[in-house]
């Protein structure tokens, strides 16, 4: 409730009341000014709501705060340890998200082309990514309206894909023997999706998310060989979405 002296806006009370609120207060409009009336107050608060709801981005790429190292095992499956990673992020609504978390997964493709299709694709972002209903696997934070904040991400593991179809990952399918990828084996590495997932004050989900490319000094192939791997992410002008 607003403090003695510092009244709230009808809008004010509008955007800080539940739905079962809201519902009442149109009954009680649409008795008073009609269907048409009621039509116009639902279009205005709709507006409002998009006005002034958060609109979280990447306000520059991830910054790698330590190395990346991977090994290809005998059944195709690559693992990942990234050690560290900035991720600096703005809210440039005019909402305040109180609950925001970061979702990232990497992908490796091999360069040159393997002829496996499966292999070889780049990391898929839809419009679905950004709408899917994903659970927070890191601690989330707010973000208030024309608010930047960087947080940090610690040393943390992954595995890609396996040949013989593992639980997780990206199955590669088939490969024949001579084509199996091993610590020789170059690829062009992704941080993609790189998603951050927020929620308005009303409780409504939002996304958005963004493809990386590790680059060094303009190289984009690596081997796992070489590993510890140093380098920067390079945003690519696809593979992004935004809700």
């Amino acid at each position: 409730m607003p403090n003695k002296g510092n009244k709230w806006s009808l809008l004010q009370y509008w955007k800080r009341a539940n739905w079962g609120k809201r519902i009442k207060w149109l009954v009680a409009v649409a008795s008073l000014v009609g269907s048409s009336g009621l039509l116009t107050f639902y279009q205005r608060s709709h507006q409002f709501s998009i006005e002034h709801r958060p609109r979280i981005v990447f306000a520059r790429p991830p910054q790698l705060v330590g190395q990346i190292s991977c090994d290809v095992s005998e059944n195709e499956a690559i693992s990942l340890e990234v050690g560290g990673m900035e991720i600096s992020l703005r809210n440039g609504g005019n909402g305040d998200a109180p609950k925001a978390f970061v979702q990232q997964s990497w992908k490796f493709v091999p360069d040159p082309s393997s002829r496996y299709s499966s292999y070889d694709a780049l990391p898929s972002v839809t419009d679905q990514t950004c709408t899917t209903d994903i659970a927070a696997t890191v601690g989330t934070f707010p973000l208030n309206a024309r608010e930047e904040t960087t947080i940090g991400i610690g040393p943390h593991n992954s595995i890609q894909a396996d040949a013989r179809g593992p639980a997780k990952g990206i199955v590669l399918g088939h490969v024949k023997p001579a084509d199996r990828p091993n610590n020789k084996t170059t690829f062009q590495i992704y941080a993609g999706p790189t998603c951050v997932y927020y929620f308005d004050e009303e409780g409504k989900r939002h996304g958005t998310c963004m493809t990386y490319r590790l680059s060094r000094k303009g190289q984009y192939r690596f081997a796992c060989g070489e590993s510890p791997i140093s380098g920067e992410l390079q945003q690519m002008s696809w593979g992004f979405c935004e809700d």
